[in-house]
């Protein structure tokens, strides 16, 4: 294959990873709308699972469409973007200000992970009659679409919980919207508010003996193990008797570091092999 061949499908590749982001980018009004760009557990899985099953089925059918559907110079250019775009989100995943990358991360980022999950898909399944030869592209891919699903994919899918608190007892459970509660990794309890300021003095313990007092807010949050503590919007700070907190927990943040290091690790592998 000439240099000129090799050239001309990189820049396909290009132009449709560029194609994709600009359609996105334009339908994220009316995409948006929808709620696909903000899929939460198990949708998010229902929604990969599928797209990876068309792409192992279309690596599957003849070599004239395999040809097509796992040339890496088309599907490469549309991986490194999403890749980008998952490491952004591991980086900041509470968004970022800049509203260009906002949405980027949104209809344009779903775009990308339907072309990749299902090229990638494809490339798999085509890889697998000669496995011996290509684990270790199988393996780094393998592991890079599982960094996606947890980053991408996943970006909106928090464990949303709340809880009232008193001054009479510590609690070490949160209720989410179905009424399910979750055992924290922490207990909170509602100091008395003596002086009637606009925050409440919240005690933290992470064993009895360590234990740390905060002001809350609905404003202003504490952060701690991963979880986002806050008042809940609706709750009266000047209250001493108790108050209601809502607390955000990012689902896949253990699988979000866990993929990232697979991913490392294959690639190093990649490199060797």
């Amino acid at each position: 294959m000439d240099e000129k061949s090799i050239r001309r499908g990189y820049l396909t590749g290009i132009l449709v990873m560029a194609g994709i982001i600009l359609i996105g980018y334009f339908l994220n009004s009316i995409i948006g709308i929808l709620g696909l760009v903000s899929m939460i557990w198990p949708q998010n899985l229902y929604f990969i699972v599928l797209l990876t099953g068309i792409g192992l089925t279309l690596g599957l059918m003849s070599k004239s469409l395999n040809k097509t559907v796992t040339d890496v110079r088309i599907l490469l250019p549309s991986v490194i973007a999403l890749g980008i775009l998952a490491t952004i989100v591991l980086i900041k995943p509470n968004g970022l200000e800049n509203g260009i990358v906002s949405r980027l991360l949104a209809t344009p980022a779903l775009f990308l992970s339907v072309f990749v999950f299902v090229g990638a898909g494809a490339f798999i399944s085509a890889k697998l009659r000669s496995f011996k030869k290509n684990w270790s592209q199988i393996l780094a891919l393998g592991a890079f679409l599982l960094f996606c699903y947890a980053t991408v994919v996943s970006q909106h899918d928090y464990y949303q919980l709340s809880m009232r608190i008193g001054v009479e007892r510590t609690l070490f459970e949160a209720e989410d919207d179905n009424g399910k509660y979750y055992r924290l990794p922490f207990a909170v309890k509602l100091m008395p508010n003596e002086d009637g300021l606009s925050k409440s003095m919240v005690r933290i313990f992470n064993t009895v003996d360590d234990f740390m007092d905060v002001r809350l807010s609905s404003a202003d949050n504490y952060r701690l193990k991963g979880w986002d503590i806050r008042l809940n919007e609706n709750s009266d700070a000047s209250s001493s008797e108790q108050v209601d907190l809502k607390l955000v927990f990012d689902r896949w943040i253990e699988l979000k570091y866990i993929s990232c290091g697979l991913l490392i690790i294959s690639l190093l592998i990649r490199l060797k092999y």
